[in-house]
């Protein structure tokens, strides 16, 4: 009797607790919810990616009202807006396949991050530039675009704002700078492989949320894209510390060539052969013409030989033709004779039309000592193909 007495108690306590049993259940399913998030549908894409084409516009017509500056800027996103457009209205439109669809969608937002990040480092390089309505403008386009998949799947931005800045470092260090070129390229191969990595990590997790959740990131898909986020974060990290390294590197050699450009007095060219031109003649298939110039003072030499390869640079023009263009020749070998204060500049005439070579077009050649801002330069001497 007191057995059938206390089961009765508790399945009376039971029925009592059922609305916060509910109660708990919904509470257990929202904070489910809040830790899974969903690849959004074909339907989702096609509105999230509009409403970027609209914040874009907006941008756009922020960069319109700047100087010549940002015009280049200006049209790579009116071009990436177009390109958006088109991808609407033909590709997504059409998509029956939703996985096909969402990895297509993901290239389209790797492509246009890499220009709002390139954008972003132009502004920052350029205060002018950088006003309140454009970068409020730039704003809630960032945002908006991490809704075009999942706001999970984020890591490209890491890469993209890299990406900008190895493009900026590039443009900041003089032309003709081989050693540092080879490191930039160094990091640019890292980089990309990265980007791979996280792409296929990406889509794997998206393959995966669609074909077994429904479209849902659950929590383990989101724990393995955590992990491959964390790695890229690592990895992007260690290659911005080599571009600030580098971009030290380049600032310290450009103070260097400045202090030596104040110190050179003139730049000499000494003839090898007696009509006073250049040969130009071929080894293994290529043009190289050898220059000697003197320098004056000598000891300007010494320190020359240090940083060569970010300061001299040989160009050459046609002299018969009325449009004035630099050709660039570039330098494969520097010796510097610091008894004598003279150096001797090989450079490379792969640049050279055949025109040249055949003898029924002329050619000039001088060589500049630069620093980027100021420059020390030769004349013109004449060039004769050998």
């Amino acid at each position: 009797m007191k057995r059938a007495l206390l089961l009765v108690a508790v399945v009376a306590t039971c029925f009592a607790g059922c609305g916060k049993i509910e109660d708990s259940i919904k509470n257990l399913s929202d904070r489910i919810d809040q830790l899974e998030q969903k690849v959004a549908t074909i339907d989702e894409q096609i509105a999230a990616i509009n409403n970027s084409i609209e914040l874009l516009e907006k941008v756009d017509e922020a960069l319109k009202a700047k100087d010549a500056q940002l015009e280049q800027a200006d049209k790579n996103l009116e071009a990436k807006i177009a390109e958006l457009r088109q991808y609407v209205a033909t590709e997504l439109n059409s998509a029956k396949s939703w996985a096909s669809a969402t990895f297509a969608t993901l290239e389209q937002y790797q492509s246009l991050l890499s220009e709002i990040a390139r954008l972003e480092a132009l502004l920052k390089s350029n205060k002018e530039a950088a006003t309140k309505e454009l970068t409020e403008a730039i704003a809630p386009l960032k945002t908006s675009l991490e809704s075009w998949v999942s706001e999970q799947l984020t890591g490209y931005y890491t890469i993209a704002q890299t990406d900008a800045k190895i493009a900026e470092l590039e443009q900041a260090i003089a032309d003709g700078d081989s050693v540092f070129q080879e490191q930039i390229d160094a990091l640019k191969e890292q980089l990309q492989s990265s980007n791979e990595e996280i792409t296929k990590a990406y889509q794997e997790a998206i393959a995966k949320a669609i074909t077994d959740n429904n479209g849902v990131i659950n929590q383990q898909i989101a724990n393995e894209i955590a992990v491959v986020n964390k790695r890229i974060d690592e990895e992007v990290a260690t290659i911005n510390e080599k571009i600030s390294k580098l971009q030290a590197q380049a600032d310290e050699n450009s103070a260097a060539i400045a202090k030596l450009l104040a110190q050179i007095q003139s730049l000499s060219y000494v003839p090898q052969t007696s009509d006073g031109k250049v040969s130009v003649s071929m080894v293994e298939g290529v043009g190289r013409a050898t220059l000697d110039f003197e320098v004056s003072p000598k000891e300007a030499v010494a320190e020359l030989a240090k940083v060569w390869q970010s300061a001299v640079a040989v160009k050459a023009v046609y002299t018969i033709s009325r449009a004035v263009t630099l050709i660039d020749m570039p330098v494969v070998e520097f010796v510097a004779d610091e008894a004598n204060g003279i150096i001797t500049v090989t450079a490379s005439g792969e640049n050279l039309s055949e025109e040249f070579y055949a003898g029924t077009q002329t050619a000039s050649v001088r060589l500049s000592i630069s620093d980027g801002n100021s420059s020390v330069v030769s004349d013109y001497i004449v060039m004769v193909a050998r």
